[in-house]
């Protein structure tokens, strides 16, 4: 009898390798999470030095919260640490203070902070919170345009709002949960016409998206930019290609994804060369790796999911020494600061992969 040698293709190996790099940075992200929770109490974390690993706190509360909270919920589930959840669980008792802002960034707040939370333990207080912060945030939206903006501070009046690029993503993040949570099309009806204008507005045929626009507070019309603080090139289509990958994500209309298409080109033009700031960056790759384990991929979705390896091997090359807890890693990581979102990115990119999906 003859044996043949069975041998793996060298892709496949590649492959296995790049995995198994994965999940130990996976690990080691896990254990300095761990290590942080011990060491900060009831402070909140909100970001990380790059050359040294040290993490910084405050004890101001903000919509930033919500990313140590769901970190808080991944590692509890990875560990199966009960104590993990029950500290989430709480904190996010702390971040319904928030709830009398009303301001759109209640939604990445109360999406990663509570509505996870929720679909995690079942938790009643979690989901009204969610709920609550879901339908505040939808009650901004414009009329005339459907747009969630930026409104002006409390006692003074204008005759235009303004409209960040950021309301294309995180202001929608609670729409596409709450619709499924509830089934209320106000959420579905709200964010598609947020994200029309988006497309329609700050992407058309335009060389670059803007980071923001003016509209007529009553009428709806469009009086143009705005100016804001400069930020990085990567930030503005960051958020358009994050927004329009969601809503396809969940309603699976074509004009999305096209659109999308667009974005795309913007995003692949910049992303390599500008490594300022890794906060677009990660933003991307978790929207890439939830199209990755999608079962089956849709053939259209295929470009977008083969930028992910890449995507993710720089973004973990730049915020590596965040999670290293020590000087004798600085010479692997970027000068600068890591913001507590950017660093919950990567770790929920990477545990999407391995677990073969996100809560919501």
């Amino acid at each position: 009898m003859t044996i043949t040698a069975q041998h793996t293709p060298k892709s496949q190996r590649a492959s296995r390798r790049a995995k198994a790099e994965r999940n130990k940075l996976l690990d080691t992200m896990t254990a300095r999470i761990l290590a942080i929770r011990a060491e900060i109490g009831e402070t909140w974390p909100t970001g990380a030095d790059l050359a040294i690993g040290a993490w910084a706190t405050t004890n101001k509360l903000s919509w930033t919260a919500g990313y140590w909270i769901e970190m808080l919920r991944i590692a509890g589930e990875r560990t199966g640490d009960w104590d993990l959840y029950e500290d989430a669980a709480a904190r996010m008792m702390r971040l319904r203070l928030l709830l009398a802002q009303h301001s759109f960034f209640n939604a990445p707040a109360f999406y990663y902070g509570a509505a996870r939370l929720y679909e995690t333990l079942s938790d009643r207080a979690s989901r009204t919170a969610a709920l609550s912060a879901a339908y505040s945030v939808r009650a901004t939206a414009n009329p005339a345009r459907g747009a969630i903006f930026l409104d002006t501070p409390a006692g003074k009046i204008s005759p235009r709002f303004h409209v960040p690029i950021e309301a294309a993503y995180h202001g929608l993040l609670l729409d596409w949960w709450a619709l499924q949570e509830t089934g209320d099309t106000t959420f579905l009806d709200g964010a598609e016409r947020m994200l029309d204008l988006l497309i329609k507005d700050f992407i058309a045929d335009r060389e670059y998206i803007p980071g923001a626009l003016s509209y007529d507070r009553l009428s709806g019309m469009l009086l143009g930019e705005r100016r804001r603080r400069p930020g990085t090139r990567l930030t503005a289509p960051a958020h358009a290609l994050c927004g329009l990958l969601r809503g396809w994500e969940v309603t699976r209309e074509t004009r999305f994804l096209s659109a999308a298409n667009r974005v795309l080109e913007h995003w692949n033009d910049q992303w390599v060369s500008d490594s300022s700031e890794s906060l677009p960056t990660a933003m991307v790759c978790e929207a890439l790796a939830r199209l990755a384990v999608l079962d089956p991929l849709p053939k259209k979705a295929r470009q977008f999911v083969d930028q992910l390896d890449v995507t993710l091997d720089v973004l973990a090359q730049r915020l590596v020494s965040a999670f290293a807890g020590n000087a004798k890693m600085s010479r692997l990581g970027a000068a600068g600061q890591a913001p507590i979102d950017a660093l919950y990115h990567l770790y929920a990119a990477l545990h999407c992969l391995e677990a073969g999906g996100l809560p919501c």
